[in-house]
């Protein structure tokens, strides 16, 4: 399960736990793994029991583990979906790409990629 929304989980799941009457905090960790598929619940399986004493504690380490994640992801779709705009000159497209490019974390895209997406 790639979790591409860390809020809208939490919100979603939230909505879950108030279905159920889950109130407390030891059934909404109980409810929690139930939720999750994949990687995000052997990164859960792997944190250990005595890492999570609270909801709280449980939704810290789960936004430490997916904010940056998501972020990383929505950088990358920002060069990789980028078109000029119709009334955009070229000189800006391309400021706007190496903006782009600059301050996005994937720093190993092929430059002959990053060429056919400039091109694009």
């Amino acid at each position: 399960m790639i979790i591409e929304d860390h809020d809208a989980f939490l919100f979603e799941f939230d909505v879950l736990c108030r279905g159920y009457g889950y109130t407390t905090n030891p059934k909404k960790i109980n409810l929690f793994p139930s939720t999750l598929k994949g990687a995000a619940l052997r990164w859960f399986m792997g944190l250990g029991g005595c890492t999570v004493n609270s909801w709280d504690d449980m939704k810290t380490s789960f936004l430490t583990r997916y904010q940056d994640f998501c972020k990383t992801r929505e950088l990358k779709d920002e060069i990789f979906k980028m078109v000029a705009k119709d009334n955009e000159t070229l000189e800006e497209y391309v400021k706007w790409f190496h903006y782009n490019v600059e301050r996005s974390p994937h720093t190993t895209i092929p430059k002959e990629v990053l060429r056919t997406i400039l091109i694009k």
